[in-house]
């Protein structure tokens, strides 16, 4: 026999997944939001500007330089339009990243082009088309509203690339030339503007950075206030069951005592050994929660002792349904139907496995009617890929047996299957029902699976009727007869 000590994983750090996901969840849906609101309000303003000036623009190009040039008042409203209509349609949709990406590139386009229309398309560069490279720093505000900071770094590169290639490839006019001439070859007519876009690109990094990490830290405080609140109901609930649980058996004890002994008083001695005996039953109910009770707080402890030994997995399933309370089973006779060859055994701790498979059983009989069957199934699974991050406990490079506890009842809602083996976790429909339970059987279930080197998992549709099916692995053991693995292979399939 091969004794083990094994450390569970404390819970804090899946918490703090949990908290860790929710947080970003709760930035994400924050993010969404005030796009939302932003583009809720540009869109149909900028449309509305584009739709209004559109005929002025047709009258002034049908009467100037036609409306098919890029220099066209009509073509700039034109690419406004369509960017403004794409983001319309696609924000209706809630569709947000499509509707910024299209705003975007609406506005871009017209303010490009009327840029390109004063500085490149006239084939030379005026001195007072300077100004017009201002519109350029809108570019790096709108990015900062609708994106995030990788385009506001795009945006200021594009914006400066752009203004240094125009003015340094572009003929300048007499005017400019002078200028520059005048003024130490006009770096100041560079420096400027470029300077300009790249000191506004950098506060509305630093500024966004600023809005995002107060955001955060707004969105892990709603998280784990959200999670104190989780705690809280846990923690009544918790409370509520364990008030129902022992009151009901100490009210039996109680009752049972007092009939003993008015039944002694009248001589009636069988009668009273009857209620002593009824009695010590629903003290070995408590005794049985308190136990409970306290294998959590092992579990908290860090660690649990295992006597690991080869178990043969029919023996163990037949001592677990000998041990399941009768009163759980109904008045009408329950099926079980047992798939487990006699000769396979799994390497683990025959007391903790016993428990496994009672929690579960108990669980299947409690949530399932008295009519239907429950299923017992265990079948050796091929030998699990070796792997760096394998724990100690864990078999490496040995074949797994599967276990099965299959019920026909009310089944689990899909999105309340990550609840399932959280410690003090119930259903809320399980918490209205007389149904009893604490909410602590799978969560030990899950610790003493894992301590032996299995995994555990529950798959449900939810659907009354289908039930649940929960399934867990150990390691494969030698068998008595020292039969090969390929050989129990064959007997669990067949």
């Amino acid at each position: 026999m091969t004794r083990t000590s094994y450390r569970v994983p404390r819970q804090p750090g899946t918490l703090n997944a949990t908290l860790a996901q929710r947080e970003q969840a709760q930035s994400a849906q924050f993010e969404d939001q005030r796009r939302y609101n932003l583009l809720r309000i540009m869109v149909p303003a900028i449309l509305i500007l584009a739709t209004l000036a559109l005929p002025t623009a047709l009258y002034s190009d049908l009467s100037g330089s036609g409306i098919f040039s890029f220099t066209s008042s009509t073509a700039h409203n034109g690419v406004v339009l369509i960017g403004t209509l794409i983001a319309l349609i696609a924000l209706r949709r809630h569709r947000l990243t499509l509707a910024s990406l299209a705003f975007f590139a609406g506005v871009s386009g017209v303010i490009v082009l009327v840029l390109l229309s004063d500085t490149v398309f006239p084939g030379t560069l005026a001195l007072g088309a300077l100004p017009d490279f201002s519109l350029l720093l809108v570019l790096v505000v709108l990015a900062s509203l609708l994106g995030g900071r990788w385009l506001i770094v795009v945006t200021t590169v594009a914006t400066s690339a752009l203004t240094f290639t125009i003015l340094t490839w572009v003929p300048h006019d007499a005017a400019f030339q002078h200028y520059a001439d005048q003024n130490g070859g006009g770096g100041a007519l560079y420096t400027i503007p470029i300077a300009l876009q790249v000191a506004l690109g950098a506060l509305t990094f630093a500024m966004l950075a600023v809005i995002r990490r107060t955001q955060a830290q707004l969105s892990t405080v709603r998280a784990a206030y959200e999670h104190e609140r989780a705690l809280d109901r846990l923690k009544n609930q918790f409370i509520t069951s364990i008030n129902h649980e022992l009151r009901t058996p100490l009210m039996s004890v109680k009752g049972y005592l007092v009939l003993a002994r008015e039944f002694g008083k009248s001589g009636i001695y069988p009668e009273q050994d009857r209620m002593f005996t009824r009695g010590l039953r629903a003290m070995q109910h408590v005794e049985h929660l308190v136990e409970s009770i306290l294998d959590v707080r092992r579990l908290e402890a860090d660690v649990i002792t295992l006597n690991l030994a080869p178990v043969p997995m029919r023996e163990v399933i037949t001592q677990a349904l000998d041990l399941i309370d009768p009163r759980e089973v109904g008045q009408e006779e329950r099926a079980v139907h047992l798939h487990v060859p006699e000769e396979l055994q799994v390497m683990a701790d025959r007391n903790h496995l016993c428990q496994v498979l009672v929690n579960l059983l108990s669980n299947a009989c409690k949530y399932s009617a008295p009519a239907t069957p429950i299923e017992i199934t265990a079948e050796v699974q091929p030998a699990p890929a070796a792997s760096a991050g394998r724990k100690k406990h864990e078999t490496s490079g040995k074949p797994m047996v599967e276990i099965t506890v299959r019920d026909y009842g009310l089944g689990i809602p899909p999105a309340q299957i990550p609840l399932l083996f959280q410690r003090f976790m119930r259903l809320e429909r399980d918490i209205a029902s007389t149904t009893k339970g604490t909410g602590l059987g799978l969560a030990l279930c899950r610790s003493y699976v894992e301590a032996m080197g299995g995994t555990i998992h529950v798959t449900s549709s939810g659907v009354a009727g289908e039930g649940s099916i929960f399934s867990f692995t150990l390691p494969l053991a030698e068998a008595r007869e020292a039969a090969p693995a390929d050989k129990l292979a064959a007997a669990s399939g067949a």
